[in-house]
């Protein structure tokens, strides 16, 4: 039997910044020194032609029960080694408030806030400057309350879960929601359809937080509909710098997911290369009968 092995590494957002065709100028909100997913995110979006990191801002994580007191340090502290070690020292880099805001009436300023607005003032409403939040919300809400005029002129994404400090967990609802389960929340596993049931075997796996997933066919005997969301799933977690291998039969599907390819047939290992390299120059005779439906 042969199988494609499909190695889904980093990607950067799902929302389309890293396939401009034009660089797209973003500052990067984030909380680098609370877990890793931050530091793929940072370094895919440093090394993308595509985007043009103008700045990144470190910001606090007091809802860890594991933060210190100097949180905003610590991940200004890492986000100074990033870009020492991949030469980007046009990016500028700014420390954050260290607590969180209280109310709207009492913006937070600092030094990422003021470089928020400094850079967002040189933007308009049809060109606006995109800002990406990973973690708390503090500077780029300080910022837009300390000159409101920059907020027709950027465009913010917030990527993460809502996290509880108490229990140190992710808001399952808000998982359910992503997946399209949120209405089905007290309905017992056994009773939801096939593809119901494997979109929440993804969930339950991210409720553990790895670094790795394996996953065999996940999307066999589908319909269209939950395939793409699926799909989408997977897609979305190549943010948060998960690994996932990924089993398939179906070219197209590899097409759309794989940033790497691994090709066994019969159990022997043919070829292992990225994905456009796989589907457009292999070197293997099988690769190519396969690709051209000759099995």
């Amino acid at each position: 039997m042969t199988k494609l092995l499909v190695l889904i590494t980093l990607f950067f957002l799902s929302t389309g910044i890293s396939i401009c065709q034009t660089k797209k100028d973003i500052i990067i909100d984030a909380d680098t020194a609370n877990e890793i997913d931050d530091l793929f995110a940072i370094t895919r979006a440093l090394i993308d032609p595509s985007i043009n990191v103008l700045g990144i801002t470190s910001s606090q994580f007091h809802t860890s029960p594991n933060a210190s007191n100097k949180s905003n340090i610590e991940s200004h502290i890492i986000n100074q080694k990033l870009i020492k070690l991949l030469n980007a020292d046009n990016t500028e880099l700014a420390i954050g408030s260290n607590r969180p805001i209280k109310d709207s009436l009492n913006p937070i300023k600092s030094e990422a806030s003021d470089l928020i607005v400094k850079y967002a003032s040189r933007f308009t409403e049809n060109k606006k400057l995109t800002i990406l939040i990973l973690g708390p919300c503090t500077n780029v809400a300080s910022a837009i309350i300390h000159d409101p005029s920059i907020v027709s002129k950027i465009e913010v994404y917030y990527v993460g879960f809502w996290h509880d400090k108490i229990n140190n967990n992710y808001d399952k609802n808000q998982l359910l929601k992503i997946v399209d389960l949120l209405d089905q929340k007290n309905q017992p596993a056994r009773l939801l359809s096939l593809g119901e049931q494997q979109r929440l075997s993804l969930i339950r796996a991210l409720l553990l937080r790895p670094r790795l997933i394996m996953l065999d066919e996940p999307t066999a005997n589908l319909d269209p509909a939950s395939t793409k969301i699926i799909e989408d799933i997977i897609i979305s977690l190549k943010e948060f710098g998960i690994k996932i291998i990924f089993v398939t039969h179906n070219i197209l599907q590899a097409k759309r997911l794989a940033d790497e390819v691994i090709f066994f047939d019969k159990g022997k290992l043919i070829e292992h290369s990225n994905s456009k390299e796989f589907f457009l120059n292999s070197k293997s005779m099988k690769v190519n009968n396969y690709l051209n439906g000759i099995l």
